[in-house]
């Protein structure tokens, strides 16, 4: 064996021994806190820009807009009785419902859409939303000219519908005859149902525009949360918790995942922010590039 092909294998040892350690995205946490969310609820959207919502049950709880350290309630009008925020948009558009059915809210203006069979849960930028229907769990859509539906998804006892990206991929939550629940996403007539391997009652909240997935499973009554993609899950756990104390609830293009934490105290939202480029990664580039650079100064004395 020559001296190049010496090094290949090397080299493709080295890739087979490093790589898997860093398929795992790793993250830096930030915590924040809104009225409320200590006494429960959860964020529930965060856009590009790192605008947040959450939706807060605690005292002086409600909906509420979290753009760097302003904190606005959302209060659409003749609202009575509680007020959620559902989802944000890329463009910084707000879904949510209240007593008169679902609204937006855009840059100081409330838009009232009514009531529908469904409730809100996430809205992309075209303005499509999508959300469940209470009574049985289905999932469904409303379109901007106001036409609706619900999803239908094959073989489905239950599929409700959390999250939606700009290219109208639906992920959420899918219950088969069977008592499994999957998490689903739809990407036009293609449905795409996962559970996290040996687990069961995979959900998904949260899609960017990659197709990257935010979501939980459950290990014998314990939630744990991930980042799933092509490459396959990343676990998401506050540092210094357990992990039944994270939950994972939306994702952005920038791979931002917020949800939130316990610590003892009680709830407080975070935003995990993928870490750049693994060192093991890296270090196979380098080598790579390295590689190939000496074959060819090796080719040029021959």
């Amino acid at each position: 064996m020559n001296r190049f092909k010496y090094l290949f294998f090397m080299m493709l040892a080295i890739m087979f021994c490093s790589v898997p350690s860093a398929l795992a995205i790793e993250y830096t946490y930030t915590s924040f806190d809104v009225p409320g969310l200590g006494g429960g609820g959860s964020p529930t959207g965060i856009n590009n820009a790192g605008h947040i919502v959450v939706t807060s049950y605690g005292a002086e709880g409600g909906g509420f807009l979290k753009v760097g350290d302003t904190i606005t309630p959302m209060s659409p009008p003749n609202s009575t009785g509680f007020v959620n925020a559902a989802g944000i948009s890329n463009n910084g558009t707000v879904v949510g419902n209240y007593s008169s059915g679902i609204y937006t809210y855009f840059d100081g203006s409330y838009y009232v859409i009514g009531s529908y069979e469904i409730g809100a849960s996430d809205i992309n930028n075209s303005g499509v939303i999508v959300g469940a229907r209470s009574s049985d769990d289905r999932g469904g859509y409303i379109n901007p000219n106001g036409t609706w539906g619900l999803l239908n998804l094959p073989g489905a006892v239950r599929d409700v519908a959390f999250g939606i990206n700009d290219s109208g991929w639906i992920c959420g939550s899918y219950l088969d005859e069977y008592g499994k629940n999957f998490g689903y996403i739809k990407k036009g007539d293609d449905l795409i149902k996962v559970g996290y391997p040996g687990k069961n009652n995979t959900r998904f909240f949260g899609i960017n525009n990659a197709g990257q997935v935010v979501g939980t499973y459950n290990d014998d009554g314990e939630l744990h949360s991930f980042v799933y993609d092509s490459v396959g899950f990343s676990p998401i756990l506050y540092p210094g918790t357990y992990s039944t104390s994270t939950e994972a609830f939306d994702i952005n293009d920038l791979g931002q995942v917020v949800g939130i934490y316990n610590d003892g105290t009680g709830l407080h939202g975070f935003v995990a922010t993928p870490v750049p480029l693994p060192g093991s990664l890296l270090l196979l580039g380098t080598g790579l590039l390295g590689l190939r650079a000496y074959r060819r100064r090796w080719l040029r004395k021959k």
